[in-house]
């Protein structure tokens, strides 16, 4: 088949499964898992793979690594979709909003994973079009560290064959339905997460002099580091410090002894990853 032909053939068949896919999509954002907790998730890809007719196996307990062509040849590459949601109430009212209180898919991952079954239906279709062969990576617990790329890594999910690259795509929101969005050199950063305690000492509000309260002090630390660094600053310098959590459980008259604080710092140059850790 030539080239004109295949890509003809790709285009009216996705044509063809797009309801299919958008229906997966669907259901997949209805009932959301967190990470490393993919069970029924990890159940129904297993399910779409087994009437897709393409041979998988589990990786890193939720984890499935699919695969389509000819292991034996030596021309190996593989295509990446994350399967866990988040821990947030979703707010949406639509007929297919999630079903699991406080959990959403709310990074797109439901998009990630009904996208690579789509590409399977397609790949399986045209297989004995390529030499060579496409492994499927559905990633458990993208979401929180170490995530489950460090696990099917060790398990050797990118040997036997070994991949020579792979590849991946994230939902964008802004970008017009229908386009890609494409950027030359790094885009997507590393990310650590950042655990701090501060630990005070606890006592009756209306005594604070008898306190040491922790809050002020969380409040001020989070307020210098904002300051140290602004929003144009780490646009320019392709950095991100954000802080989404604080938990000092206290009461209207109740100093806490300890406020918690979590956040992210993202970089997309690992000399400024350890320059931040310092």
């Amino acid at each position: 088949m030539t080239h004109t032909r295949l890509k003809k053939e790709i285009l009216s068949y996705s044509e063809s499964i797009l309801n299919e896919v958008i229906s997966i999509r669907r259901h997949l954002h209805q009932y959301p898992e967190i990470s490393f907790k993919e069970y029924n998730t990890s159940k129904y890809i297993q399910e779409q793979l087994k009437k897709i007719k393409v041979p998988f196996k589990q990786i890193a307990n939720t984890g499935i690594i699919a695969t389509i062509g000819n292991p034996s040849k030596k021309k190996c590459i593989a295509i990446r979709a994350d399967i866990d949601a988040l821990p947030i109430q979703e707010k949406n009212n639509c007929d297919y909003a999630s079903k699991n209180t406080g959990i959403m898919h709310a990074c797109g991952h439901d998009v990630h994973t009904a996208a690579a079954l789509g590409t399977i239906m397609v790949l399986k279709r045209i297989e004995n079009q390529f030499n060579g062969c496409v492994k499927i990576l559905f990633q458990p617990g993208e979401e929180v560290l170490p995530g489950g790329a460090t696990l099917m890594i060790k398990e050797k999910a990118l040997q036997n064959p070994k991949v020579s690259c792979i590849l991946a795509q994230h939902v964008f929101p802004d970008l017009e339905a229908g386009k890609l969005g494409f950027r030359e050199g790094p885009y997507m950063a590393s990310t650590d997460e950042i655990y701090i305690s501060i630990k005070g000492k606890g006592g009756h509000a209306a005594m604070p002099q008898r306190a040491n309260n922790p809050i002020p002090v969380a409040a001020q630390l989070i307020s210098e580091i904002t300051k140290e660094y602004p929003l144009e600053r780490m646009i320019k310098e392709e950095i991100i410090l954000s802080f989404g959590k604080v938990i000092a459980n206290g009461a209207t008259n109740v100093i806490p002894e300890q406020a918690e604080i979590a956040g992210t710092m993202r970089t997309l140059n690992q000399n400024k990853r350890e320059k931040l850790y310092t």
